[in-house]
């Protein structure tokens, strides 16, 4: 039996502070993200171990989405979570809410209209104009414009499509699955985010022979070989501008090793300071983490990423200094490709995830060096 849905449909919003990946996420309220639904995904969430839990974002089930054009040609989706949603969040209210919309441009690329706080303002770093989503300064993460473009596309199309037919009054709009997951920067007045590629091993068991062979080359020509670990989208809030200033995935994959080891100190550099007190918290996670997979024998996390968040407000000057008041989380994501042996896949591995084991030490490696040199 389906599981009895809410009276009334939630409207989703774009999920400003999505600095990577390939689908578009949304905002169900403010402390849930819905993201495209992948079944091995969904399995590899329902089954992590508890242990795990603490470094991943808390699973809170699956909803189901519908995508209507309307006639101005913004896509309106609407969420139909179980009737158990509102009791758990009971102080969400959407009329407290920004309203946003998308829009496809007759040429393809898409645009999202709605308020928004006048200090959430974003730019993408040396970015020229003539680049696909190039916008100046806008209330939202550039790489949301870019990433899950066809999907959308299709979806709005298909809506068109079903809006125009003699019986559309009958038919039922497009959906898609998506699946709940906690919206890690929902604490954060001013959310800074790393999203960091882990791995020597970039793709999948049952990737073909030429995807495989593009994601070896990806990985030989970037800091995924030589430190496991490579930069896959970045912003920071810029005290002394008043905004945040952005890198993507291709700035990332540009970086040797020394260039990586500076982008993680713009990652601190908030303008005005170099934020080295938050170093001993990211150090102190991420060894803890390393400790945690170092036990997840069969698992391997082949194209998952790992966040890094603080908040990147100004840090009070009038308690002592201490990592332990210090506000860092450190989270993986992305398990579209993740196995282990509950899966029963055909290729079964033993052992730890050495290669995303590996970018973790690294990345540990490279802060404290960054906390030598100037903390």
């Amino acid at each position: 039996m389906a599981e009895d849905k809410t009276s009334e449909p939630i409207h989703l919003e774009p999920f400003i502070h999505q600095v990577g990946g390939h689908s578009h996420m949304f905002s169900l309220d403010e402390i849930t993200v819905c993201k495209p639904l992948i079944t091995r995904e969904l399995h590899f969430y329902e089954s992590m171990p508890e242990q795990m839990k603490q470094f991943a974002p808390e699973y809170k089930g699956v909803i189901e989405v519908n995508f209507v054009e309307d006639a101005d040609g913004y896509v309106t989706l609407m969420a139909y979570p179980p009737k158990s949603y509102e009791r758990k969040f009971p102080a969400q209210r959407n009329e407290s809410r920004t309203k946003r919309r998308i829009r496809m441009r007759p040429s393809g690329s898409l645009e999202i209209e709605g308020e928004h706080k006048q200090s959430q303002v974003f730019e993408e770093a040396d970015q020229r104009q003539d680049e696909p989503g190039a916008a100046g300064r806008v209330p939202h993460n550039p790489w949301l414009l870019r990433c899950g473009r066809s999907d959308l596309t299709r979806l709005a199309a298909d809506a068109l499509s079903s809006a125009g037919q003699p019986d559309a009054g009958c038919s039922r709009p497009p959906s898609q699955k998506y699946i709940l997951l906690e919206n890690l920067t929902h604490k954060y007045q001013y959310p800074c985010v790393l999203d960091l590629k882990m791995g020597t091993r970039q793709y999948a068991d049952d990737d073909s022979a030429a995807k495989q062979q593009r994601k070896k080359v990806k990985v030989a020509t970037t800091t995924s070989s030589s430190l496991g670990v490579r930069i896959n989208g970045m912003q920071v809030y810029q005290v002394n501008l008043s905004r945040f200033i952005c890198r993507n995935k291709y700035y990332g994959r540009k970086l040797a090793v020394d260039g990586f080891k500076q982008a993680l100190c713009q990652f601190i550099d908030n303008g005005s300071v170099l934020r080295t007190d938050l170093l001993g918290a990211m150090i102190a996670r991420l060894s803890e983490l390393r400790d945690v997979l170092q036990r997840q024998h069969s698992f391997r996390f082949f194209t998952s990423s790992l966040l890094v968040i603080y908040d990147g407000q100004e840090p009070r000057h009038d308690v002592p200094e201490s990592s332990a008041r210090v506000d860092v989380d450190v989270r993986m994501i992305d398990f579209a490709h993740a196995t282990h042996k509950d899966f029963d896949d055909p290729v079964q591995h033993s052992g730890p995830d050495q290669g995303f084991i590996f970018g973790v030490e690294s990345l540990i490696s490279v802060l404290k060096t960054v906390l030598q040199e100037y903390g």
